[in-house]
């Protein structure tokens, strides 16, 4: 069966150029792998060729792909830092408008945000039965990071496009007003010294039933929600968070090495369920340890507008909207999560 894989693209307005100092902005687009083997060619590949039988035709956006350019490589400049981006960059006619479109994707680990574009490498695009083909693994997920989509009711929205006052579909209790925003920025250097902190990689249908929808990148304690037969057998819940960390002994579960990673955290008057790609996970939750991870504005912040967070009692009172799994209790659900 043809497999979907959703990802974050730049779309590029010719075939080996784009206009310079422009502001470019991530498009999520769906590749189909339509014989299921795990990589995306173009319908010139040799297997598409082959045996003289009709085509099963890799698509983007619904349309076939003509050209692969791989490696390619684009400079962009993001809140005035320089980031030279390597990934591979799609060639196809779209099938709504009969237009030629030009897409570009990482596979160097890089999250695609709003970004000034600043250069690109002259790429190479092919279309033979020669070329190489693109592993579905190769891509990067779009990456709460950067890039992750959240529920509105005006529809999905990047995390990172999310303001004070919004407003956001939860599981629990409908529609409910962002009243804090944090974020925090670690680079390289910072999670090599401490690896714990490196972002969790979710894949699609990870955790069964097709879940996520498509790949997730998460805080390593960042909490999302499992339903299972088991938790209710375990634990009398049906519906517990267990931290992503907890996770990667699963397959399509694992923890990341990035250059550099952002956490954007949102938090609601009560702790709150929200979906992300198609996956309830939570909102932000002022325990002791997620306060202490704030820096020292955002944590003044946090107090001012709720100043009753200051205090361990406080802080508790702020309860979980469900039952949190230790690392032993979600061990428990590991062999059946997936299945």
């Amino acid at each position: 069966m043809p497999k979907t894989y959703k990802a974050l693209f730049y779309e590029v307005t010719s075939l080996n150029a784009h206009s310079r100092l422009s502001t470019i902005s991530p498009i999520k687009l769906e590749l189909r792998d339509a014989d299921n083997n795990g990589s995306i060619e173009t319908s010139f590949s040799a297997s598409n060729l082959s045996n003289g039988k009709s085509p099963t035709l890799d698509t983007i956006g619904g349309s076939p792909i003509e050209y692969i350019s791989t490696p390619d490589y684009f400079t962009v400049n993001i809140d005035g830092s320089l980031k030279v981006i390597t990934g591979v960059s799609f060639s196809y006619t779209d099938v709504n408008t009969d237009q030629i479109r030009h897409v570009f994707t990482p596979v160097d680990g890089s999250i695609l945000v709003d970004a000034t574009f600043i250069w690109r490498s002259s790429p190479t695009w092919v279309q033979h039965k020669s070329i190489p083909t693109v592993s579905l693994k190769a891509l990067n997920p779009p990456c709460f990071t950067p890039g992750t989509l959240v529920a509105t009711p005006g529809g999905e929205r990047l995390v990172e496009k999310l303001k004070i006052g919004d407003r956001v579909i939860t599981r629990d209790n409908g529609i409910q007003k962002i009243c804090w925003i944090g974020r925090r920025d670690l680079k390289g250097i910072e999670l090599a010294q401490a690896p714990k902190l490196c972002p969790i990689l979710i894949r699609q249908g990870a955790l069964g039933n097709n879940l996520p929808e498509w790949d997730i990148v998460v805080s390593p304690n960042h909490r999302v929600m499992i339903s299972s037969e088991k938790s209710v057998l375990y634990f009398e819940d049906r519906e517990v968070l267990v931290a992503a960390k907890y996770l990667v002994d699963l397959a399509g579960v694992e923890r990341m090495e990035p250059n550099g990673v952002s956490y954007i955290h949102f938090m609601f008057e009560h702790h709150e369920l929200v979906l992300s790609h198609g996956l309830w996970t939570e909102s932000f939750q002022p325990g002791a340890l997620s306060v202490q991870g704030l820096d020292d504005a955002q944590r003044g912040e946090l107090f001012e507008l709720f100043p009753e967070l200051e205090t361990e009692q406080g802080q508790r009172s702020y309860g979980a909207a469900r039952r949190s799994l230790r690392k032993f209790e979600a061990q428990v659900l590991l062999d059946k999560v997936a299945s």
